[in-house]
């Protein structure tokens, strides 16, 4: 191949709003040189829109066959020896699967780009899992550092496995936290009828994986501070049941729904309110933007995805017993009956993501996996 520069080809179902910030930075590295395949979703919490640097292909439906998914239109094709592609790292999705060993086949590079292993993921699905993510991939893009430890515990020889750092794109976030002055949100609160109260905010779709049933059950806990509202950012299947359970427990006057919310404008005064950020579930990404406002987290203590590496007990927020009502509320009691304790742990959490999970970071890990495949010829 000599010295000329490869093309890359990422393969996403669909691009969530958070991605668009990595994708327009590795299309900014390789102007000109990245293409990115997907299926189209025009609103919501999906975005189909123009990425600098990035040829965008929104034409590939996906369709689900059983437990398995198979987007259209996957090919190598216009790619060369050399040349590197991007997968979503996860056996179910077929697609991707042939296109990796398809790319294989023609000494073109293979990114799996994914989660060490799925929750609660374990003997012959795990092994079967890595299996085929060490035969396919040349090299192997984890979420976080624990992943990676992971993997050279139990994994020897290539391929070389990287830590991309999950992050959001935190731009828009310090935009707005210099634009909602105190003036401005104490007008907002008072507009909104929660100044003088203690807010406690959850922003998540509404589905099983959340749990939210457990913070609204939460709410009518006996040490729950009478002053408790709890304002729910978010849309899903489960509302209906999640209003229906509040109004049997006698806490429906205590809930604020506030629909799906997508802009960060819209948004801001909301987590800059707020006193606490609370996800019973596993927590994802949605901690990352909570503590980028300052805004301390309430978690459990045993499920959680990989972003919740960020989460500091005690530091950046509390956690209670999974699963426990009693303890979420005297979790939310505790942290705010110090309200000294609760904004240094707001600092911490917010000082963190601003040091450590930067969208620049994250690009940076992500291109050197890309630079690590296209070695591999």
């Amino acid at each position: 191949m000599g010295d000329r520069l490869f093309n890359i080809r990422i393969f996403q179902p669909l691009v969530p709003h958070y991605r668009v910030g990595l994708f327009r930075g590795v299309g900014r590295r390789y102007a000109g040189r990245v293409e990115l395949i997907a299926a189209e979703r025009k609103v919501g919490y999906f975005v189909s829109q123009v990425i600098d640097g990035v040829r965008c292909d929104y034409h590939h439906d996906e369709i689900k066959v059983g437990p398995f998914y198979w987007m259209k239109g996957c090919s190598v094709k216009g790619l060369r020896r050399g040349d590197v592609i991007i997968i979503e790292g996860n056996i179910r999705k077929l697609a991707f699967l042939w296109v990796a060993l398809c790319a294989r086949l023609r000494g073109i590079g293979v990114v799996w780009w994914g989660l060490h292993k799925m929750p609660n993921q374990r003997g012959l699905s795990l092994w079967l899992r890595t299996y085929v993510m060490k035969r396919l991939a040349t090299s192997i893009l984890f979420y976080n550092k624990s992943g990676v430890e992971w993997y050279k515990n139990k994994n020897s020889g290539s391929p070389n496995a990287f830590a991309v750092g999950n992050a959001i794109d935190l731009e828009p976030i310090q935009r707005e936290i210099s634009y909602w002055t105190k003036e401005r949100l104490e007008e907002f609160q008072k507009e909104k009828m929660v100044d003088g109260k203690s807010l406690l905010l959850a922003c998540s779709r509404l589905t099983e994986k959340v749990r939210l049933h457990e913070a609204i059950r939460a709410m009518a806990e006996s040490s729950m501070p009478q002053d408790v509202i709890l304002a729910i950012i978010g849309e899903g299947p489960l509302k209906d049941d999640l209003m229906r359970l509040a109004d049997e427990i006698g806490v429906a006057k205590k809930i604020m729904w506030l629909g799906p919310m997508y802009d960060q404008h819209e948004m801001a005064p909301w987590f800059l309110t707020a006193k606490l950020y609370v996800y019973p579930g596993p927590v994802g990404l949605g901690i990352l933007h909570a503590l980028a406002y300052g805004l301390p987290g309430i978690l459990n203590d045993t499920h959680n995805s990989t972003e919740v590496e960020v989460f500091e007990n005690g530091a950046t927020g509390l956690m209670f017993k999974e699963f426990d009502t009693e303890s979420l509320a005297q979790a939310v009691k505790k942290c705010l009956s110090n309200e000294g304790a609760r904004y240094k742990m707001g600092e911490h959490g917010r000082t963190k993501v601003f040091t450590c999970y930067t969208m620049q970071s994250m690009i940076d890990n992500f291109c050197e996996a890309i630079e690590d495949s296209a070695r591999q010829r």
